[in-house]
């Protein structure tokens, strides 16, 4: 049977990180996960402030997500490698309208390491 543990990572200074806490995949795996779900963490304040910056984005075009979504891909790979996972990719709609909207919310890609 598939097990998930919940796996973190925050934007900062325009890169993804990891939090301290976040286990390795050989410690997910000793705690009996055979999967990683990678969320990105949109923590707010009490003001609604973002605690940990905005996600990286290059722009509003199909291309510009492509690429975002490619580079975050690329950097959770060389993370959770060792273990299957499952990453929601973080997507920015401008509410404004005043741009593109690139669409979705979220998108969801399973890995076969």
């Amino acid at each position: 049977m598939a097990t998930y543990g919940l796996w973190y990572f925050k934007a900062q200074d325009g890169n993804y990180e990891t939090f301290s806490s976040a286990g390795t995949p050989s410690q997910l795996k000793d705690r009996g996960f055979t999967y990683a779900i990678a969320l990105h963490s949109a923590a707010k304040d009490e003001n609604g402030n973002l605690l940990y910056g905005n996600i990286p984005f290059s722009g509003y075009s199909y291309n510009d997500g492509y690429q975002d979504g490619a580079s975050l891909g690329r950097w959770i790979d060389s993370i959770l490698k060792g273990i299957d996972y499952l990453v929601v990719v973080p997507v920015l709609i401008d509410k404004s309208k005043t741009r593109g909207v690139r669409g979705i919310g979220y998108g969801v890609f399973l890995t076969d390491i």
